[in-house]
């Protein structure tokens, strides 16, 4: 009986000092894990993300020196770009930019320019016309507001306007020699708006750019773009 009563006592002591144990894991208000779990967390949350990006644009183009309308209409311009805010403070921005760009136009076929006498005013083309650009920028941007900002972009690269029609065969078709297989050097500069959505990495906006093809032509291109940073 004396045995017994020993070994209940022992059970009682010792499942309330692991009780004790227990709550002191617990009640860690004198301990400096207290003070950690008091202090709130701060996490950086940014509201308009910028770095690596990629960017893809449809608008217009239009011509303003010798292939002016109607000789050239205004046509589609389309471009893929990808590039880099390296560059990133509170209000402003610095990014490269390569991109390629298609201009599809419908333009007076070839013997209506001949009947206005492009041989001996201006360059001969084959009618319709495609240009295919592949170009580099620089960007500068500043940010008078949190989510909407205004930059200048300057740029170069190459053009070229492919030969579409077959000449054999053809009698009235005269084409100004190297004008559609001799790449042009390029030259651009322009204005970008851009306003970053609140869908996370996504931001959208426009580029208006004028764009001087070495021995081509003078062209204006206005384009709306959606670009995701990631």
């Amino acid at each position: 009986m004396t045995r017994l009563l020993l070994a209940v006592l022992f059970g009682l002591s010792t499942a309330t000092t692991a009780h004790a144990q227990d709550f002191d894991e617990f009640d860690d208000s004198g301990s400096g894990n207290s003070a950690e779990r008091a202090e709130p967390r701060t996490e950086v949350v940014r509201e308009v993300v910028k770095g690596f990006y990629f960017k893809s644009n449809v608008g217009t183009a239009i011509f303003l020196g010798q292939f002016t309308p109607p000789v050239v209409q205004a046509g589609t311009a389309v471009g893929l770009a990808f590039g880099q805010d390296f560059v990133d403070n509170e209000r402003s921005s610095i990014a490269w930019e390569a991109d390629f760009v298609q201009g599809v136009h419908n333009g007076l076929s070839n013997p209506e320019q001949l009947g206005r006498g492009c041989a001996a005013t201006m360059n001969c083309l084959q009618g319709d016309l495609r240009t295919y650009t592949l170009g580099a920028h620089l960007e500068f941007a500043t940010y008078p507001r949190r989510r909407f900002g205004v930059g200048g972009r300057i740029g170069g690269g190459v053009m070229i306007a492919p030969q579409l029609v077959m000449l054999e065969g053809v009698n009235d078709v005269v084409l100004t020699p190297g004008f559609h297989s001799t790449p042009h050097p390029v030259g651009s500069g322009g204005v970008e708006l851009e306003y970053y959505s609140k869908l996370s990495h996504f931001s959208v906006g426009m580029n208006v750019d004028a764009v001087y093809a070495v021995g081509f032509d003078l062209s204006v291109n206005a384009s709306a773009f959606l670009k995701y940073t990631l």
